[in-house]
């Protein structure tokens, strides 16, 4: 698979998987909201995120997904953060980084919704897929190899 159908699957996968909860419903907390409604991450947190979110270079992206896993290493943002990685990772076709993060997002188990982890179950094999002939994927098989003499008793 190419690039742009991997592009087509992530963004038809799930349109709010780029956007926390809270935005995804309307905007986050109001001011006639309770206190029990708000979010699990600070307003920082969040416009850290999406700074990294909104940035369109993969290379760049990724600097800042790092800046903000280095600031937020237990952030409720995680699963947001994973899947920028991953995407990222699959745009500059570095395969074993795209496996890495799909792999974390999906390790995150419940945490994360059902399309999040489809999703990332996607990208993980269009990318494992696309990197196969990277010797990186490749792993020497521990079989035995087969006996060119037949066996006697």
């Amino acid at each position: 698979m190419s690039a742009a159908c991997l592009g087509a699957l992530l963004c038809a996968g799930s349109a709010t998987a780029a956007v926390p909860q809270a935005e995804a419903q309307g905007g986050g907390a109001t001011a006639a909201a309770p206190a029990a409604q708000q979010p699990p991450y600070t307003l920082a947190e969040y416009n850290a995120y999406q700074a990294a979110n909104a940035e369109k270079d993969p290379q760049a992206k990724i600097k800042l997904l790092d800046a903000f896993v280095g600031t937020y290493p237990n952030s409720a943002l995680l699963p947001y953060v994973y899947r920028a990685y991953y995407v990222s990772y699959y745009q500059l076709k570095n395969y074993p980084q795209t496996l890495a993060f799909a792999d974390k997002l999906l390790a995150l188990g419940n945490k994360v919704d059902l399309g999040s982890r489809m999703e990332a179950l996607t990208a993980r094999s269009v990318a494992y897929y696309s990197g196969s002939a990277d010797k990186a994927l490749q792993t020497r098989s521990n079989t035995p190899r087969r006996a060119t003499q037949p066996c006697r008793d």
